[in-house]
């Protein structure tokens, strides 16, 4: 049987996001209390949009990493489009980092949560698509 990398790959970037975001969560948590905290480099919203991102790219990518997981096992290594779980992976690792960067110079797109620019939304939707198929 064949092991599944993907899946692990898509738990890897899940630990570095789940521990960037608890990071990101405890300096905003520190700005909030000391204003004057980070100020100059990242403002309390950047710090709060990047904790939020982070923390939901952690849910979703363990419980991609999880499916993937758990269909190469019951599928015992012979998957049957092992390439299109590559190219899902590499998108959302990608896409993420686009996100981290466009949260991380203040490149947001005015909404409430999943302040990143909308074009980044694409991928994203691309992604699923591949993980549906």
């Amino acid at each position: 049987m064949q092991s599944n990398k993907t899946s692990y790959y898509f738990l890897i970037l899940a630990i570095l996001s789940l521990l960037l975001g608890m990071f990101f969560g405890l300096f905003s948590g520190v700005q909030y209390i000391v204003p004057d905290f980070l100020k100059e480099n990242l403002s309390f919203s950047q710090l709060r949009e990047l904790h939020v991102s982070l923390v939901v790219g952690w849910i979703i990518m363990a419980a991609t990493g999880g499916v993937y997981y758990y269909i190469g096992k019951e599928a015992e290594g012979n998957l049957a489009k092992p390439r299109l779980q590559k190219v899902h992976l590499i998108l959302f690792a990608f896409t993420g980092h686009a996100i981290f960067i466009s949260l991380f110079t203040n490149n947001m797109g005015g909404r409430e949560y999943m302040s990143f620019p909308p074009f980044l939304y694409f991928p994203i939707i691309l992604g699923w698509v591949l993980f549906a198929i």
